[in-house]
């Protein structure tokens, strides 16, 4: 500061008194005492205060900003101090997860976790063309192309609707185990509690055939008391392309026929279609997730289903983005209410959402979990599915671990493995944090709901209680 005014007064009065001597002494002027006192100090100094007046301001301004971000920050630092040995008392949204299920091209489950960190690329696309007629880079899932293929030849539907009953009837029969179970706790809830549907269930094909062995299961005639489960719902979760396109009618016949199968009536089967993108699928879940929390008489088994595997689509990309890389995926995952008790089956996982914490900090505060051992290892567990190509992306979400024992190299960026095809980007990765060891915790984070704080943990001994009978 002290330069630039030494440096503009000197400038000034150099200036200035140069210029003067030299007209005086052009016009042959003789100046009194008083003229010079006024042209070659007074006049330099006030053309010097107008030249440094905006400067001035602007380092008052400065000064000004400055002391308030400080006293800011004091106070947030004392407020930080004086809660650091308090409890938070955050909303907590809290579930139990019985199972969960994922596949990319990059495999099953833990198998993707593995791949993200060794970092897999597309491969060639047997059945997809770029636009210049060569075989397309693609994560196409392999694993349902015959089933695919035995759709085109059954209904008369278009590919991408084909490719995504494939995917949604493939999740399905790796849950029949589960969904078997769940149908066996719901037939003896009906039973014990609902005259009408008991009735039903007597009447029921599966469970009047002399040929099936559950025909002479001594709960039919003695029926059990157990927690009450009024129904299953089943969320259907798909990207907000097939908004327009999809024929919900043909799904509700697949699933109702699957869950039939297995001895479910339909009068316990509730069906519910999202369609969102990528500007409101984070958003949308949590909403969700809060809205089923309270319901503790059914169990919700929820599908989410995103391909981009069809030439259609494909051409249609390569009109904005000559390098666009398709992709699939398949998820399902099973959750209740933390009373909800189902015989025979366990949960594997909690689930706890703070949805109104400013930062990660709060949360570990919350759930006592501070002094993780695993913060000591450089194993990733906090799954981001955000862009990072930007700086100021990795600033805002280190900023939401700042102040915690969680490092940069704990994180794990998902966006990479789905390509291009990111509507339900930030589902994905939360299904996808799933899948960690059963005793450790995992983290889902994103800057689309930035307060949102997700946390998986294993199930604690005070968990396994008996619950009561409902």
């Amino acid at each position: 500061m002290l330069k630039v005014i030494l440096g503009t007064l000197t400038s000034v009065f150099l200036a200035i008194i140069s210029v003067t001597i030299f007209y005086w002494k052009d016009a042959k002027f003789d100046p009194s005492t008083q003229q010079m006192y006024v042209y070659l100090l007074i006049f330099p100094c006030v053309i010097s205060i107008v030249l440094l007046t905006p400067y001035f301001i602007l380092k008052w301004y400065k000064y000004q900003k400055n002391k308030k971000l400080a006293a800011k920050e004091h106070a947030e630092q004392q407020q930080v101090s004086e809660n650091s040995g308090k409890e938070i008392e955050i909303e907590h949204i809290q579930f139990q997860i019985f199972t969960s299920s994922i596949e990319t091209a990059f495999g099953q489950n833990d198998e993707i976790i593995h791949q993200l960190i060794n970092i897999k690329t597309p491969s060639l696309d047997e059945f997809l063309e770029n636009n210049k007629e060569d075989k397309a880079f693609s994560y196409r899932v392999t694993t349902v192309d015959r089933e695919h293929f035995n759709q085109k030849e059954s209904h008369d539907l278009k590919p991408i609707q084909q490719r995504i009953i494939a995917l949604m009837s493939n999740e399905l029969k790796k849950n029949i185990e589960l969904l078997t179970l769940i149908t066996k706790h719901l037939r003896l809830s009906a039973l014990f509690y609902d005259g009408e549907l008991a009735y039903k269930y007597r009447m029921h094909p599966l469970w009047t055939n002399p040929d099936i062995k559950v025909a002479d299961d001594p709960e039919e005639k003695q029926p059990l008391q157990v927690y009450r489960l009024d129904h299953i719902c089943i969320h259907l979760i798909f990207s907000d392309l097939l908004l327009h396109v999809w024929d919900e009618a043909i799904t509700d016949q697949i699933v109702s026929h699957f869950l039939e199968d297995l001895g479910l009536i339909h009068q316990q089967i509730k069906t519910e279609y999202h369609y969102w993108g990528a500007n409101n699928a984070y958003f949308e879940w949590i909403k969700l997730l809060q809205k089923t929390q309270n319901q503790v008489h059914q169990v919700s088994f929820i599908l989410v289903i995103d391909s981009e595997i069809d030439q259609d689509i494909l051409t249609s990309r390569y009109w904005d983005n000559e390098n666009y890389v398709p992709a699939e995926f398949m998820s399902s995952c099973c959750i209740a209410a933390t009373s909800v008790n189902i015989e025979n089956l366990d949960a594997i996982k909690n689930l706890h959402i703070y949805p109104d914490a400013s930062n990660i900090k709060h949360a570990l505060i919350a759930l006592d979990i501070s002094d993780l051992e695993q913060f000591q290892h450089e194993k990733p567990f906090v799954f981001i599915p955000d862009n990072i190509t930007k700086p100021i992306t990795i600033e805002k979400i280190s900023n939401n671990f700042k102040q915690s024992p969680i490092a940069q190299y704990h994180h794990l960026y998902t966006q990479n493995s789905l390509g291009d095809t990111r509507h339900l980007i930030e589902i994905y990765t939360f299904m996808l944090g799933m899948h960690t060891s059963k005793d450790s915790y995992s983290f889902i984070y994103s800057l689309a709901l930035p307060s949102v704080q997700v946390i998986f943990g294993p199930i604690q001994p005070e968990d396994v209680i008996n619950q009561p009978v409902l």
